[in-house]
């Protein structure tokens, strides 16, 4: 999703979500999630700054039946939380910083 507050203003999101259920019992289930929520920053006026902050929460849990490309099981569980905060400066026409 996208929500444009101002003309230089922007609310951004993405949730995705899954779950698989077995009959052969818990340690058969597998779960992921991954939400996005962030808000980008780019002035139309004076646009010499522009900024992105985003948070994203990634959970992942392989039922034991997934494999991998060489018919490994997978055997990882994976939960995390990344702040990120990008920004860049254009100093002129042809030199930006971030």
């Amino acid at each position: 999703m996208r929500y444009q507050i101002t003309p230089g203003a922007r609310v951004v999101g993405k949730f995705n979500h899954s779950m698989s259920d077995s009959s052969l019992g818990d340690f058969f289930e597998g779960g992921y999630t991954e939400a996005v929520l962030g808000y980008a920053y780019r002035p139309v006026q004076h646009d010499r700054l522009h900024a992105l902050v985003r948070y994203t929460y990634f959970y992942n849990v392989p039922s034991a039946d997934q494999i991998d490309l060489q018919g490994t099981a997978l055997q990882f569980i994976q939960k995390s939380h990344v702040a990120a905060l990008d920004l860049t400066y254009d100093l002129t026409e042809s030199w930006s910083v971030g």
